[in-house]
């Protein structure tokens, strides 16, 4: 883990399971938020720099202290760096990775991603990761590329792809 991560999943189960797993190892420079991506992208698209309030992920809280519960209550709302002021935590990104649903990117998360020096995709459609791609070749190239074959004697693919910025010339 970097300095500073963050996520953003839209599944109330996943995050749930993301922040007992930050508590448990003690992640306290981490955050997972529940949003939809095209709300969240957007709101990012207009901060470079993202501030949130944290609640420290230590052993002793579970899920149901009033620490846990307040960030709960932020799973479904995206904070303006003006609306979180106290105990805030400042995430400038440098990186990003994306796992979008089989529709691949929303043209608003594909314009945020952009932005970002490396992105990690991963993807269950090879079809929206080639209409993902001509997208970002435009800023990015392909660095690597991997495809796993989990689902065998399916027309099933696992595809990822590391893709950096092209160099202005």
């Amino acid at each position: 883990m970097g300095k500073n991560d963050g996520g953003k999943e839209t599944s109330r189960k996943l995050v749930a399971a993301a922040h007992t797993n930050l508590r448990l190892n003690n992640a306290a420079n981490a955050w997972v938020l529940r949003a939809p991506s095209e709300k969240f992208c957007s709101s990012m698209l207009r901060h470079s720099t993202w501030k949130l309030n944290l609640p420290s992920y230590r052993k002793d809280i579970d899920d149901t202290s009033p620490e846990m519960t307040a960030f709960s209550a932020l799973q479904d709302t995206i904070l303006t760096p003006a609306e979180a002021e106290v105990n805030t935590a400042n995430f400038t990104f440098g990186a990003v990775i994306v796992d979008p649903p089989r529709a691949g990117l929303d043209p608003v998360t594909c314009q945020l991603v952009s932005r970002y020096p490396s992105i990690a995709y991963i993807s269950c459609n090879p079809d929206a990761l080639h209409r993902d791609l001509e997208a970002l070749s435009k800023t990015h190239y392909v660095a690597r590329m991997a495809v796993f074959d989990h689902f065998p004697y399916t027309g099933h693919l696992e595809c990822g792809a590391l893709l950096r910025r092209r160099r202005e010339s």
